[in-house]
C-alpha cells in the first residue's frame, strides 16, 4: 500500500513540474509533444531542461518568416496567471549562436542537468551544436534560455537558478 501511495504521490509531482515546463513556453509556439525533460534540484541550485517536438504549422511558420516569426513570442502560456514571474515572459528572440551576457548565462548548466539525468548524448550534441551554430533561434531570461531549432523540429528549454 505505501508503495502504492509513493508512486502516486511521485507521479503527481512529475506531472505537475511538466506542466509548469510546458507553461513555461511561449503559447506561438505549438508543441506535439515532449521527447524528454528533466529537473534537478537541491537545496542550493535547480536545474530543467525539456525537448519538445514543434508542430508542422509552428515549423512553416519558422521556416517562412524566420527571425520575425520571433517577434511576439515573448510571453509564456501561463503569463496570464502569474505576469510577475520572471519565467513568463523572455528577452527579445535572437540568431544563433547563444551568446552569453548577464541575464543569459545557464543554457549549459540546463544541458548538463539534463545529461546527468540520461540525455540521449547524440541529442546533446546535436542540440548544442545547433545553440553554438548559425541556423536557430533563442531567448532567454536570467535562469535560462528556450532554443528553437528548425532543422531538428524542436524547441529545447534549458536552464538553471539558484
Amino acid at each position: 500500500m505505501s508503495s502504492v501511495l509513493v508512486g502516486t504521490v511521485s507521479y503527481l509531482l512529475w506531472a505537475s513540474r511538466q506542466k509548469q515546463f510546458r507553461d513555461w513556453l511561449p503559447a506561438k509556439l505549438d508543441f506535439v509533444g515532449h521527447i524528454t525533460t528533466a529537473d534537478g534540484n537541491s537545496i542550493l541550485f535547480g536545474c530543467f531542461f525539456g525537448v519538445y517536438k514543434l508542430s508542422d504549422k509552428t515549423l512553416a511558420g519558422i521556416n517562412r518568416d524566420k527571425l520575425k516569426f520571433f517577434e511576439d513570442a515573448t510571453k509564456a502560456r501561463a503569463h496570464q496567471q502569474d505576469d510577475n514571474s520572471m519565467y513568463n515572459s523572455y528577452e527579445k528572440w535572437q540568431k544563433t549562436p547563444i551568446e552569453y551576457t548577464d541575464s543569459n548565462t545557464t543554457f549549459g548548466a540546463g544541458i548538463k542537468c539534463a545529461r546527468s539525468a540520461g540525455l540521449d548524448e547524440s541529442l546533446a550534441k546535436k542540440i548544442e551544436l545547433a545553440a553554438f551554430s548559425e541556423g536557430s533561434f533563442y531567448t532567454g531570461h536570467p535562469e535560462g534560455q528556450l532554443l528553437v531549432i528548425p532543422d531538428l523540429g524542436i524547441a529545447v528549454l534549458s536552464g538553471a537558478g539558484g
